[in-house]
């Protein structure tokens, strides 16, 4: 029996050996590149654990020994779900192993477009110093309002991070089933353009599917005026072309984020490199998610998910 690790950012396979090898399982690093590949090195696998490799209908067809897919991280937008659904195959994320650290990524993508410190350090290297700040729109945090388009784990820890920083916080979650208990601070909206209306802090916490892609449009953003916009969750929920005009007349000030619309950006491509070039925009290369501690989770949690199938069980994190 074996597990195929399809593609992986890790250095080693250790903690998914320490779960997986006890029950008799070969734990195989792929290192695919290809369809083929994927299909090649997954004959008789049980499970595959990915990252970034597509796992396409004809990758699940041609491979029936294989019972559970298990997303590194959150999004699977790399893996076709209707497939997998159809072909009786489950597929699996960790939704819980990096909460801390992308609410803090976003926090820290904040502050910087809050107080320009890249910038300012930027000036300081090229024998720039700037006695006058004034020409640089910068607010004073305590008084602004902090908007979260989706209210998951992230959201939530990232509110609970800037609960007393901020003045209040607006949530838009159209699929919140409950409300958990909440301060006087939060309240919800029922649209993203009053999110962009309310807020001057706004963050990006919803999943990629056909429902959220290029849902921040002119329309969302009709009403945002001078907004620094937060991204720790997929470059396409954004429609570009609409967040470079918005830059540019100023209704965002300031662009923040830890992914891109693909990754890695082609460096190759003149609209890249212009718009990462931006004073006003800073891009980090999806490494949000990372600490040695939340890696180790995830990789224990990914390999624990295939444990439960081999030992007769379902997934925790079932998505299909």
């Amino acid at each position: 029996m074996k597990v195929l690790v399809t593609d992986r950012r890790h250095a080693s396979l250790e903690e998914e050996k320490k779960v997986l090898e006890p029950l008799g399982v070969e734990v195989v690093d792929g290192l695919c590149q290809t369809e083929a590949d994927l299909i090649n090195k997954g004959k008789g696998a049980i499970g595959f654990l990915v990252s970034y490799a597509h796992i396409t209908e004809g990758v699940m067809k041609a491979l029936p020994e294989l019972s559970i897919i298990v997303k590194y991280g959150v999004g699977v937008d790399n893996i076709d779900l209707e497939a997998a659904r159809r072909l009786g195959k489950y597929v699996v994320n960790v939704p819980d192993y990096g909460t801390e650290e992308v609410a803090l990524q976003a926090l820290s993508l904040f502050l910087v477009g809050l107080r320009k410190t890249c910038y300012f350090g930027a000036e300081v290297r090229n024998k720039n110093w700037i006695e006058n700040p004034d020409t640089e729109i910068i607010y004073r945090l305590s008084i602004q309002n902090l908007g979260l388009v989706g209210f998951g784990r992230i959201a939530r820890k990232l509110g609970f991070f800037m609960e007393n920083l901020v003045n209040k916080i607006y949530f838009y979650d159209p699929y919140l089933k409950e409300l958990p208990d909440l301060s006087d601070k939060y309240q919800s909206v029922e649209s993203l353009p009053d999110i962009f209306s309310q807020a001057k802090l706004v963050s990006i916490h919803a999943p990629l599917n056909p429902v959220t892609k290029r849902m921040i449009d002119e329309k969302s953003l009709s009403q945002a005026k001078e907004v620094i916009l937060v991204n720790t969750s997929r470059a396409d929920i954004i429609d570009r072309l609409v967040l470079e005009k918005a830059l540019n007349s100023q209704k965002v000030i300031f662009y923040g984020a830890d992914v891109f619309w693909g990754e890695p950006p082609n460096f190759q491509d003149p609209w890249v490199c212009q718009f990462l070039k931006r004073k006003d925009v800073l891009i980090t290369p999806h490494v949000g998610w990372y600490s040695r501690e939340s890696e180790r989770d995830l990789r224990r949690k990914a390999a624990e998910e295939v444990a439960r199938v081999i030992k007769g069980g379902k997934p925790l994190n079932l998505l299909n």
